[in-house]
């Protein structure tokens, strides 16, 4: 089977196909918009997606009148997969779609129609998702849940002529590759029993997205092998969500196809994939630069100046473009990578390929390849959130430290050797001089929370891979109330506590753990670094220490 990637695109971003912001210029603004490309490219929406975009139900039944490719006059004719929307009805327990035309016990046939009404190639039927620590007998009722929801789906399905009926998938959930497998041989069976499994064209695996962000590599790779040695020979399979580093060995493990979204999402913070290493540098580490450092379509004749010059107001131009422009320039990245990975499988030399990973990009944090290539293992052991909490641990400030100062952690690791922490750190040695002795620098793990500078090379630390995620509620929980234990303990003690964090996610972790810190001060964007530095300045200033070496200075020049 052919393996695909899936780039996830909203296409109901308003009444009419003109509208929609970012997605207007992704779609076919721009002149490489995804419904023009030649040869097309397979795309993937979801079924609810509409209501991110509070699209109104006359205006629903509008979109609804004829599929979803005739409304743009491209003549895309790419693969349509549209998958049934269940995180929706995770995110919001209470969503009710009796306004659309869709009540509560007609849920998976409802999902369905909207599927067939938009042209569906490929459809997932209704799931719900199952995240990591979930708990044991909610994630039995998803599975059954999702199970019911496959089986009334397929029972309509068989009802349809062949010809108008679309590629089925069939979601499978887990807690655990044992779960999931045990899930996986009940929906088999189930399937069968009513004679539907002939209509199913394969299975697609959901809940990894979490784990993931979490570094959790060794399971999903565990997770994916466990499905494909159930799954019966011929039937294809998709895992959601995934992208980036981790597909070809995904691949090695057996798996079909995959779709992509992080290219938007990280686009929407103003992080550009880097050709040469493949790590994500957000645009304002560019700003000097009069060219993108890309050789890809996307990127000719752009420059990161110019892009943030129309982000700040300073030059005309639509926002809405940049973030385009930067989502698929992301794309390509992915793209590469995949062709590159997929090709490599098709003449045999797949194996060998993962194993060359690592040296084309050696700052990543690859998994490496076993003595068979379809067996792979992590580079890097996972970590939970207790190998190391800040609370358990006996560190205090030394007395000569008059600033507490909040950093988010890096992916690169040690987080020093971090182009946004040397970006900072320079702007505050040129201020500061030898005073930034003086400063006490916490870097803000998204998955441990407070790490001292002091502490930043332990085991547990180092060897961590994850970052958080503005949609990951429990991980920024956990952040904030380990925060809130550092300035607890930390109260009295310095003259200024402060953050800096352009990072949304986890400048909310901050937020909400300082909400008691009455003197906490947070700068959340690379334009607040000069003032950032001035408050440094003052703190030190009036502490007596810079304030007498500045005067003693001005004694020596003169002035």
């Amino acid at each position: 089977m052919n393996p695909a990637l899936y780039p996830v695109v909203c296409f109901l971003t308003g009444s009419t196909p003109r509208g929609g912001g970012i997605w207007r210029d992704i779609l076919w603004a721009h002149p490489l918009g995804l419904l023009r490309r030649d040869p097309p490219l397979p795309l993937l929406t979801s079924a609810l997606h509409f209501l991110d975009f509070k699209v109104h139900p006359p205006s629903l039944a509008r979109w609804r009148e004829k599929p979803l490719r005739e409304h743009y006059p491209f003549g895309w004719r790419g693969e349509l997969f549209v998958d049934s929307g269940g995180f929706s009805l995770i995110l919001d327990p209470h969503l009710d779609l009796s306004r659309y035309g869709i009540p509560p016990e007609q849920l998976p046939e409802g999902i369905l129609g909207l599927q067939l009404d938009w042209g569906a190639d490929r459809i997932a039927s209704l799931d719900w998702p199952i995240p990591p620590g979930l708990d044991p007998e909610e994630a039995k009722r998803r599975q059954q849940a999702t199970l019911n929801a496959a089986l009334r789906t397929g029972r309509r399905l068989a009802e349809m002529p062949p010809e108008r009926r679309p590629r089925w998938l069939i979601p499978v959930h887990g807690t655990d590759p044992e779960d999931l497998t045990a899930f996986l041989r009940e929906v088999l069976g189930r399937l069968q029993a009513e004679g539907l499994l002939e209509l199913a064209d394969g299975v697609a695996v959901g809940s990894l997205v979490l784990r993931r962000r979490n570094g959790w590599a060794a399971e999903i790779l565990a997770f994916v092998r466990a499905v494909r040695r159930v799954l019966p020979e011929g039937m294809r399979l998709h895992v959601f969500g995934m992208t980036g580093s981790i597909l070809p060995f995904l691949m090695a493990e057996g798996a079909d196809s995959f779709d992509a979204a992080s290219y938007v999402q990280n686009a929407r913070h103003l992080i550009f994939l880097d050709p040469r290493s493949r790590r994500g540098i957000p645009l304002a580490e560019m700003e000097g630069l009069r060219r993108y450092p890309c050789a890809c379509p996307v990127c000719e004749g752009r420059s990161p100046r110019e892009d943030l010059g129309i982000l700040r107001g300073r030059r005309p131009g639509r926002k809405s473009a940049v973030y385009a422009a930067l989502a698929l320039h992301n794309l390509e990245m992915d793209l590469d990578l995949f062709r590159e990975a997929a090709e490599a499988q098709r003449t045999g030399r797949l194996s060998a390929f993962l194993q060359d990973l690592p040296r084309r990009f050696p700052t990543l944090r690859w998994p490496k390849a076993g003595a068979s290539s379809r067996s792979v293992f992590p580079a890097v052991r996972p970590h939970a959130p207790d190998d190391y909490d800040l609370r358990h641990r006996p560190w205090r400030p030394s007395p000569e430290k008059r600033i507490l100062l909040l950093l988010p952690c890096s992916q690169e690791k040690p987080y020093t050797a971090s182009r946004s922490f040397r970006r900072v750190w320079r702007a505050v040695e040129r201020a500061l001089g030898e005073e930034t002795r003086r400063i006490q620098v916490v870097f803000v793990s998204g998955l441990y929370g407070p790490v001292p500078l002091e502490e930043a090379g332990e085991e547990a630390v180092l060897s961590y891979d994850f970052r958080l995620h503005p949609a990951d509620r429990e991980g920024i929980a956990r952040v904030a109330e380990r925060v809130e234990a550092l300035l607890q303990r930390t109260d009295g003690a310095f003259r200024l506590r402060v953050a800096f964090c352009p990072s949304p996610a986890y400048r909310e972790a901050i937020r909400r753990g300082g909400r008691k810190a009455e003197d906490l001060v947070v700068f959340g964007s690379w334009r607040d670094l000069p003032r950032l530095v001035r408050w440094l300045r003052r703190a030190l200033e009036s502490s007596g220490k810079l304030g007498r070496k500045r005067n003693r200075r001005r004694g020596r020049d003169g002035r």
